[in-house]
């Protein structure tokens, strides 16, 4: 008889485990989404530094200046953990910034202030909206910066920011960043409709950097 109690012990252990990991795996994914969004949103912090870290000679600039008052904004919202949005402003306002300082310093018309290119918001600012088509998905309009509109219209594949997704490399906005695409994109409805059909885990509450 003894047996026959350890076998139902065993089996209520079993089961009870499975529900508490069941119910434990919205907040690892909700976890593992808010560190993805911290990742990307750092990692586009790091690469505004090196943008200004090529324009040494333009230090006077007044875009200068703003750009790397932008950058700063972003550096400190970051290092307080404040919200995802309040990064990507920072970030996309100093991208912009840095446009302007490349625009005059090459004689030419200061850019349209315009949403970050959809396929790596570290390329900076877009400058023309195309029609891409998805791999596996359907045909969409997307602002894309000059070096993804080129290789579009040359029929070949813009440089997709790409993460890590419980071990898979897939397109940054199919690993529940709804809150970081929301963030650079909230003005433009084609690229915000790609993370509306995105699931999020890590909806229901303020999404912080930290």
């Amino acid at each position: 008889m003894v047996w026959l109690y350890l076998t139902l012990g065993a089996g209520v252990l079993i089961v009870v485990g499975g529900y508490l990991r069941a119910r434990g795996a919205p907040a690892r994914a909700a976890v593992g989404a808010k560190k993805r969004m911290r990742d990307l949103v750092t990692e586009d912090v790091e690469q505004l530094r090196a943008e200004l870290d090529t324009l040494d000679g333009a230090t006077a600039d007044p875009h200068y200046v703003q750009a790397q008052r932008a950058y700063e904004s972003a550096r400190a919202a970051l290092a307080q953990s404040q919200e995802i949005e309040t990064v990507a402003e920072a970030v996309a306002e100093g991208n912009y910034e840095v446009a302007c300082v490349r625009a005059r310093r090459d004689g030419r018309e200061l850019p349209e202030d315009r949403v970050a290119c959809f396929f790596d918001p570290r390329h900076g600012p877009s400058t023309v909206d195309v029609l891409w088509t998805e791999p596996g998905g359907g045909r969409r309009r997307l602002p894309a910066c000059t070096g993804d509109a080129e290789w579009i219209s040359a029929g070949a594949e813009p440089f997709l920011r790409t993460v890590d997704y419980d071990g898979v490399q897939v397109p940054y906005w199919e690993a529940d960043t709804g809150a970081y695409g929301r963030a650079y994109f909230s003005t433009d409805e084609h690229a915000l409709a790609v993370f509306a059909a995105e699931p999020d885990p890590s909806e229901g509450g303020s999404h912080t950097a930290g």
